[in-house]
């Protein structure tokens, strides 16, 4: 790009699913090559690492922090001069949201937000977002195990198996 010119860059990020990627493109800023970088900081995770997210912001001179936080004072602490806020399971409580001075976005990998303060976030003007199908396929196959676990009474057959007792699932005739 050269100096003083612009260009229309989207703001992606987020998983879709435990082992599949995707994005979530919370819209687009016209970025000129003098136009600051973000600072995008992610307050928790279970992947295995943020190389994903790492590659896909780096690639947009994106600086992307990473911490396991556990307390409100450590997310105070990483989330108070941040442009964007990426969470899992961190609670985003009015005190955690309030120190935001930067925040132009909260996202939350999966579908609820129950872990984000809404009120707080709706009143310093912060959107927050989610993965609207996260985990969705892997729901509905855990839902599908369940139904024929119950139908196939799996969990008291192998109740009694490990009693030392085995029944045929036959009924009896009186």
């Amino acid at each position: 790009m050269l100096p003083g010119s612009a260009m229309l860059t989207g703001f992606v990020v987020g998983r879709v699913g435990p082992s599949r990627a995707g994005f979530i493109d919370l819209g687009f800023n016209l970025v000129t090559m003098d136009s600051p970088k973000l600072k995008v900081v992610i307050t928790d995770w279970t992947f295995s690492d943020l190389s994903l997210e790492e590659h896909i912001l780096g690639a947009q001179g994106h600086k992307v922090e990473g911490r396991q936080c556990k307390t409100e004072p450590e997310l105070i602490s990483l989330v108070a001069d941040a442009d964007a806020v990426i969470t899992q399971f961190a609670r985003l409580t009015r005190p955690v949201v309030e120190s935001m001075t930067k925040a132009r976005a909260i996202v939350r990998y999966g579908i609820g937000v129950d872990n984000v303060d809404l009120e707080s976030a709706r009143a310093r003007g912060i959107p927050v977002c989610n993965v609207p199908d996260y985990c969705i396929d892997e729901v509905a196959d855990h839902t599908l195990s369940f139904i024929l676990a119950m139908t196939r009474q799996v969990v008291p057959h192998c109740v009694g198996v490990r009693a030392g007792q085995w029944k045929l699932a036959v009924r009896s005739t009186p």
